[in-house]
């Protein structure tokens, strides 16, 4: 299991995502990294078992922190933002997750990894093929979902506000904002699937808070 799934932890190689861990990093605002006793993870990416319980884990917590991922990767905001992560703690353990712009198919299917019950999440398998046969549907809704988003957010306007000038004003020069978009949520959640059903991922100790990405990639969340 890798237990710390997050925007910072995917990078965007050449030729496709790649899940990394840079081990204990530097607390920074609401995603900061709980280590109090027993517990290690980004709050807004957590899983509930893995606040209340971090010792009994499954990869069921992968699949609700993947789920998180999406979400955030779909409309550029984790579905529990909060202003500390004490804050996005408790909206992880006992609030629905905010999904008001994911576009369908994304939503149901994120909405099933976010599931409270981790018996009542997908498993990888079911997650791959739901993820693969879902992909081609979702790709215009996700990346009119996420210009209109990153639009918002580049004049300083509140989301709704921002996609409402995205879908009624002109734009002199779009494509300044459709070249950063990134490549398709689905695509990038199918491939992290993949790799996480091949792989075995666990914390590491203290590292340097700094590591070389590989090159030509980013961070996802980029």
């Amino acid at each position: 299991m890798h237990q710390d799934l997050k925007p910072a932890n995917v990078l965007m190689a050449e030729d496709g995502p790649r899940v990394i861990d840079f081990g204990i990093s530097r607390a920074c605002d609401n995603q900061a990294l709980a280590r109090t006793g027993r517990v290690i993870g980004t709050p807004p990416f957590m899983s509930p078992e893995q606040l209340r319980s971090p010792r009994d884990v499954t990869a069921a917590s992968d699949v609700f922190s993947l789920g998180s991922l999406l979400v955030y990767a779909a409309c550029g905001n984790s579905p529990f933002e909060a202003e500390s992560p004490y804050m996005a703690g408790y909206q992880v353990m006992y609030e629905e997750p905010e999904m008001d712009s994911v576009p369908e198919p994304l939503r149901a299917i994120t909405a099933r990894c976010l599931a409270k019950d981790p018996a009542a999440r997908p498993d990888l398998i079911e997650l791959h093929h739901l993820l693969d046969l879902s992909a081609p549907a979702v790709s215009a809704a996700r990346d009119e979902v996420y210009f209109a988003n990153r639009f918002g957010r580049l004049l300083g306007l509140d989301a709704a506000t921002g996609a409402e000038l995205w879908r009624t004003g002109p734009l002199d020069d779009p494509g300044d904002i459709a070249a950063e978009a990134p490549p398709s949520v689905l695509l990038v959640g199918d491939a992290i699937v993949a790799m996480a059903g091949d792989t075995a991922f666990s914390v590491r100790p203290d590292e340097p808070e700094a590591r070389s990405s590989p090159a030509g990639a980013r961070p996802a969340g980029d």
